[in-house]
């Protein structure tokens, strides 16, 4: 790949994208999520007590294939 152009004006740069039809502003972040399940550990890296609320359970069933 080779680079043919190189913008640094804003407003063309903005005048590209939008006749494009790509959006000229960057996307809005994601509000951060909490751990996967299975990967909450307290300090130390001791197993969850079974007992914490916040802590999402895997469900308890087997798959019959």
């Amino acid at each position: 790949m080779r680079i043919i152009a190189f913008l640094i004006d804003g407003g063309a740069i903005r005048d590209i994208l939008t006749h494009l039809g790509e959006p000229s502003s960057p996307l809005r972040l994601m509000p951060a999520r909490g751990p996967l399940l299975g990967e909450s550990r307290k300090k130390d890296d001791e197993p969850v007590d079974q007992e914490d609320p916040q802590v999402e359970r895997v469900p308890e069933y087997e798959f019959q294939g």
